[in-house]
């Protein structure tokens, strides 16, 4: 797995096949593994770069301004450095899941300009509700002190459809895998930065790009009708919803995915 170095430390990535990029931003707490059936398949006729964000997988994070000060526009601005470090000059399609979707707003927000496409998955544009942030805080502090291996329980149910969770062990398998390669540090500074950040509905109008919304039909934390929701509010949008998939409807439903990004993208 290649790697680069940027100013946070070395960074780890995934990069396969040639034409136009395509980065793919993965959800919280889980690393490029997630995106390994679009790797395979898409690489045919894209660029597709697919890195672990800083704290996952094997992109380290040690103590230091990126921890100390979370925010989600750390990870967007890296990402940013990671495509001057590869030399992409060019205009990218960015495709982020679920925290991947909080990160790509902000990118948005600061680089709109390097964009050609937008694909949101199983994410939203609001802030969390009061009750939520302090979650996140409760998680973080947690974490740091006996580990990722309670999350498990938790958020498989959350993460996964019920046919995934009936029937498909190995996305199970890598989703639990994913979970527990994920640093402590890691979580805890993207469960502070997830929690600190601001509501971006209003923003929503100014992304005129052509925009993909991803909705799984099985997916109790971003269901289709919320979704749809954001579609009213950026002008060149449209939504596709796969019926037996969760939260993680690039793993849970490779084909289906595929199918639909290649349409949109082609």
């Amino acid at each position: 797995m290649p790697e680069t170095l940027l100013s946070q430390g070395k960074l780890h990535f995934e990069r396969q096949g040639a034409g136009p990029p395509l980065l793919l931003i993965h959800g919280f707490p889980f690393d490029h593994r997630m995106w390994q059936s679009q790797l395979a398949e898409l690489r045919t006729s894209f660029d597709v770069i697919a890195p672990d964000l800083r704290g996952f997988g094997d992109s380290p994070l040690h103590s230091g301004e990126f921890s100390e000060e979370p925010s989600l526009l750390n990870y967007a601005h890296e990402l940013i450095e990671l495509l001057d470090a590869l030399h992409i000059k060019e205009q990218i399609t960015l495709c982020g899941l679920s925290m991947g979707g909080y990160i790509a707003w902000d990118f948005c927000e600061v680089a709109l300009h390097r964009l050609e496409r937008l694909i949101i998955c199983s994410s939203k544009a609001s802030a969390d509700p009061k009750e939520v942030v302090e979650n996140r805080h409760q998680v973080a502090e947690r974490v740091m002190e006996i580990g990722p291996h309670f999350l498990i329980e938790g958020m498989l149910p959350k993460v996964l459809g019920k046919t995934s969770l009936q029937s498909r062990p190995s996305v199970k398998e890598l989703t639990e895998a994913m979970i527990m390669k994920s640093s402590p540090l890691g979580i805890a500074t993207a469960q502070r930065a997830m929690a600190a950040r601001v509501d971006r509905e209003d923003f929503l109008p100014q992304i005129a790009i052509p925009t993909l919304l991803v909705s799984g039909e099985e997916d109790p934390l971003t269901p289709p009708e919320l979704m749809k929701k954001m579609t009213g509010k950026l002008p060149n949008s449209e939504l596709k919803t796969i019926s037996s998939a969760g939260h993680l409807a690039p793993m849970e439903c490779p084909g289906e995915f595929n199918q639909i990004v290649k349409a949109f993208l082609q």
